[in-house]
């Protein structure tokens, strides 16, 4: 399964001060996927290191008062063109980026204050199909036996809870479409922070990022590679494969 990943998240120093942003729950991610690196505005030619950039009366600019609009645009248009030949359709990015945020940008201001709005990679790709995350939505839905997953069943659910021992899932069993709200405020009050379902008329996942995770590994016909496989360290990964198996 290919990933489309802000290279900044993978320890690249591609940002606007020549650092990066490396995220531990992102590139684990990325070293179970096939990741598609991209950085939109290295892609426009912009320099780095540069002034800060955010989004304000419909253009990019600088802090510096100059004008990045076309360039943010070329890098994006870019980046998106690589993205899409590329076949991925999950993308982790840069969150609150003026290119790479995804619900929440900065507001034009350059005081770390936030407005809802899109980036201008990010939005291309939102609009070309892609389902566009960040990585505090990957860090969220990150398992753990503090915060585990709830697995939401249909059926019986004392066979699967042996099958899963060794991963931190609790499962909720007799699960159908009217007592479901039931069984996601049962999986609220056990401290899960992810939801997966297998209930007729139900969502599939809680999370758009585990959704789309679901879809591109059930579709994904190439073997796992063994860290893939290992339920020791709770890899994202790893979970997604074992309940696409057992549902």
């Amino acid at each position: 399964m290919k990933l489309i990943v802000s290279a900044c998240l993978l320890g690249e120093p591609v940002r606007y001060d020549g650092g990066a942003k490396p995220c531990p729950a992102v590139c684990s991610l990325a070293a179970d996927l096939e990741a598609v690196r991209v950085c939109p505005e290295t892609a426009a030619g912009l320099p780095v290191p540069r002034p800060p950039a955010e989004q304000r009366e419909g253009g990019v600019f600088l802090s510096d008062g100059t004008d990045v609009t076309e360039a943010f645009s070329r890098g994006s248009a870019l980046s998106c063109a690589e993205a899409l030949a590329s076949g991925a359709a999950l993308a982790v990015l840069k969150s609150k980026s003026p290119s790479c945020g995804a619900g929440m940008i900065y507001d034009g201001t350059y005081t770390g204050a936030l407005v809802p709005g899109w980036g201008t990679f990010a939005a291309l790709l939102r609009d070309a199909g892609v389902t566009v995350v960040t990585e505090l939505d990957v860090v969220l839905a990150q398992p753990s036996a503090e915060r585990p997953w709830a697995l939401l069943v249909e059926g019986g659910g004392n066979q699967l809870a042996e099958l899963l021992m060794d991963a931190p899932i609790v499962v909720i069993p007799q699960v159908s479409a009217q007592g479901f709200e039931a069984a996601c405020a049962q999986a609220h009050a056990r401290g899960c922070g992810v939801w997966i379902s297998d209930a007729a008329g139900c969502p599939r996942a809680s999370s758009p990022f585990i959704s789309a995770l679901m879809r591109g590994l059930a579709d994904d016909g190439r073997s796992a590679s063994a860290r893939a496989e290992d339920l020791s360290g709770y890899s994202t990964v790893a979970l997604v494969r074992k309940v696409l198996r057992l549902l």
